[in-house]
């Protein structure tokens, strides 16, 4: 997640904060085999890790995992992210549950949400606050 898009994602979370069991972040995923990557095991590990697509958030629920990208302005190029991280999603299986993908985003425009709907994607658009106002609420328990 990039520094700038920390306060859209503190602000999703003081609103879902209820919803989620466990976040995890920066998740790391990737379609190669190192089976089949010669070299010392460390180094090919290593590697791998160099290599791999950065989910940025992926929620965990009761029953589903919510695959999320977070940016301040949702665009083509997050929702290619978003529709990769699924398919990547459905190659490594993290998670033995269905997953729901989404973007959480301050704004989009109509082109994005119709190709994200045709994907199974989510785009939710937050109304903006001043990060020190979403700290506070989060310190204080959503209060």
């Amino acid at each position: 997640m990039l520094p700038q898009d920390i306060p859209v994602w503190y602000e999703y979370l003081d609103r879902t904060k209820e919803t989620y069991n466990k976040c995890y972040y920066n998740v790391a995923m990737t379609a190669l085999d190192p089976s089949e990557i010669p070299g010392l095991k460390s180094m090919v590990e290593m590697w791998m890790y160099a290599v791999s697509k950065r989910v940025d958030v992926m929620a965990e629920t009761r029953d589903h995992v919510d695959v999320i990208e977070v940016t301040r302005h949702a665009g083509i190029r997050s929702l290619g992210q978003i529709i990769a991280y699924g398919f990547l999603y459905d190659l490594c299986k993290p998670f033995r549950k269905p997953k729901r993908l989404k973007i959480v985003c301050i704004y989009s425009d109509p082109d994005v949400k119709l190709v994200a709907e045709k994907h199974g994607v989510e785009v939710i658009e937050l109304e903006p606050r001043p990060l020190g106002q979403i700290i506070r609420t989060l310190a204080a328990g959503g209060e």
